[in-house]
């Protein structure tokens, strides 16, 4: 019952900021005089097209299903301190984009070999709207070229396959970790067949890092580019999926992604409207 209650108080809220941001809109150009003005009322026009495409975009997805989210995170190939930067910028950009919109966000786990994180998400349509981030995402500048691999999960999760899986969990000291507030179990998995594993530690119980082990342990694709952010000279991000694309890589990576999001349904919707589709 909490479960639910918490799902319609989100909606109720997501309803309301919707509201809000159309207010905003409304009431700037009302009141826009001069150039100055009507390029902020433009943009708050802007912004609130967005909300009102992603509120209907959820509507079509299935209204409430989805409302919870696994986001892991994963780096790759080397792992020195820029790559580490990495990890910690892209957790900070999903941390600003879920508190932006009022979502509820954690970090469960983190992991070594590969370094990785995992975050938990709820709030209207997040499984839906972060499907647009699946993928790899690319930062380039002058020093160094990184990358990491975004994977979305239904949460929560569904049990995974454990046949073949060696796991050795245990109960730790409580510390501070990179991403986990506070890290109090230890996990190492290896699957047999593969030869991959994974070491999480996490603030849940050892039985909850059993479980997310038996998910994120099975190889996958590699994916496509999702993003890829320029911070050098003629600094911008891209979709390369979708063409979308801005300058302002500073709002991006405080969490501003509706542009991206709602490209990616935009394709989506144009996907399902042709007539090869």
């Amino acid at each position: 019952m909490l479960r639910a209650f918490r799902a319609i108080e989100a909606q109720l809220q997501a309803l309301d900021h919707l509201t809000r941001t159309c207010e905003t809109a409304q009431r700037l150009v009302r009141e826009s005089k001069g150039e100055a003005r009507l390029a902020k009322a433009a943009r708050a026009v802007e912004v609130a097209a967005r909300e009102v495409e992603l509120a209907e975009a959820r509507v079509v997805a299935g209204g409430r299903q989805g409302d919870e989210a696994l986001l892991h995170l994963t780096l790759f190939g080397a792992e020195d301190e820029s790559h580490q930067r990495w990890l910690d910028t892209l957790v900070s950009m999903y941390r600003g984009w879920a508190e932006r919109r009022d979502y509820g966000v954690s970090v469960l786990a983190e992991s070594d070999r590969p370094s990785g994180a995992l975050l938990q998400l709820s709030g209207p349509g997040v499984l839906g709207f972060l499907a647009a981030e699946e993928g790899i995402h690319r930062c380039h500048d002058e020093a160094s070229r990184v990358s990491a691999r975004v994977r979305v999960h239904r949460w929560p999760l569904e049990s995974g396959d454990a046949k073949g899986m060696r796991v050795k969990a245990r109960s730790v000291r409580r510390r501070a970790g990179r991403h986990v507030a506070r890290i109090t179990s230890e996990l190492h998995a290896m699957d047999d067949g593969s030869g991959r594993e994974v070491q999480l530690h996490g603030g849940g119980t050892p039985e909850e890092m059993r479980s997310l082990a038996s998910v994120l342990l099975p190889a996958v694709p590699a994916g496509t580019d999702a993003r890829q952010y320029f911070l050098a000279r003629a600094a911008r991000v891209e979709d390369p999926r979708t063409g979308a694309a801005t300058p302002r890589v500073k709002d991006v990576l405080r969490g501003e992604l509706e542009l991206f999001i709602a490209s990616w349904f935009a394709r989506a919707r144009a996907g399902a409207a042709s007539p090869e589709a």
